[in-house]
């Protein structure tokens, strides 16, 4: 008995710590975001307090929000699990879309791919692809049920959320994000320029 309880407290522990460059991670995410117009009330969240020098308020949404999915566990395990597969399957589409990006910049338009200090020279297409194949199959992968037989219960919504979600970008894309959507700003030959909507 004081052995299990060790364990769990060390997994309490660790899922404790952890949770603390998650909340600074996303919370971060959420403000840069915001400080581009990409969201709704973006005025508030990407404010910085001046005493802190953290988005304060951008934290405290993403805290309620991480505290609102762990409850979710008490009401239903199988939305809960749905949430969980989706925000890694959201972690993989966010590794293949620049990976995409880049791939086709290589191929069609290599002459305007800026580089940093390390450059994988020749490897670069395979490397991509192989990255973009490992990718797709993972996401695919990652929407199957765990278990067998398929039940109501041990079903994985992931898929169904996933397209919901997307939908509702799209729809929020479409009527309100692309007229206030700033994008980050790059700077070319000394002057702030937003890439967004301009030809790559």
């Amino acid at each position: 008995m004081g052995g299990a309880s060790a364990m769990t407290s060390a997994i309490i522990l660790m899922a404790t710590l952890a949770t603390i460059p998650l909340v600074a991670s996303a919370a971060r995410t959420l403000w840069a975001f915001a400080r581009d117009s990409g969201l709704r009330f973006s005025r508030v969240l990407s404010r910085v307090d001046e005493k802190r020098g953290i988005p304060t308020i951008a934290v405290v949404v993403t805290t309620v929000f991480m505290a609102l999915l762990g409850l979710l566990n008490i009401a239903s395990t199988t939305a809960f699990n749905a949430i969980l597969s989706l925000a890694v399957v959201g972690l993989y589409i966010s590794y293949l879309l620049p990976t995409l990006l880049i791939l086709w910049r290589r191929i069609a338009k290599p002459q305007t791919l800026p580089y940093g200090p390390f450059k994988l020279g020749r490897l670069g297409v395979s490397i991509n692809i192989i990255a973009i194949a490992y990718t797709m199959f993972t996401c695919v992968f990652l929407l199957f049920p765990p278990y067998q037989p398929i039940t109501p219960q041990n079903f994985s919504y992931a898929s169904v959320v996933l397209a919901g979600v997307l939908m509702l970008c799209a729809l929020y894309w479409f009527s309100t994000g692309r007229k206030v959507y700033n994008g980050p700003a790059v700077e070319i030959l000394g002057r702030s320029i937003s890439i967004v909507n301009r030809p790559l």
